[in-house]
């Protein structure tokens, strides 16, 4: 019982690390990159390669956030927690379009 709990313990911080700082990092790395894009000072051809690397990131964050939902077993006990991770990750990627629209 107690190596059950201690895996589930050790999802549970891998996800929070992954949700609380890596996917947080990435999504200001989008939204800098979003913002640089629309620099009228960058060639075509560097706006082009901005807005690569701005579709790999998304690319990593949903990546991340996919692993993230798989890492949680379902709770007997109240909503999953890995349900209520990914609506927080829905929201936040709102959120980053809704500011990137203000720009």
């Amino acid at each position: 019982m107690k190596a059950t709990e201690a895996r589930q313990s050790e999802r549970f911080r891998i996800a929070r690390e992954l949700h609380d700082d890596i996917l947080q990092q990435l999504a200001l790395v989008q939204m800098g990159l979003d913002q640089l894009k629309a620099s009228p000072a960058l060639t075509v051809e560097a706006a082009a390669s901005v807005d690569a690397l701005s579709v790999q990131t998304g690319e990593a964050i949903r990546a991340i956030r996919s692993r993230v939902y798989g890492l949680h077993p379902p709770s007997a006990n109240g909503p999953r927690l890995d349900h209520l991770m990914w609506k927080r990750c829905s929201a936040m990627q709102e959120r980053i379009a809704a500011i990137q629209g203000m720009l």
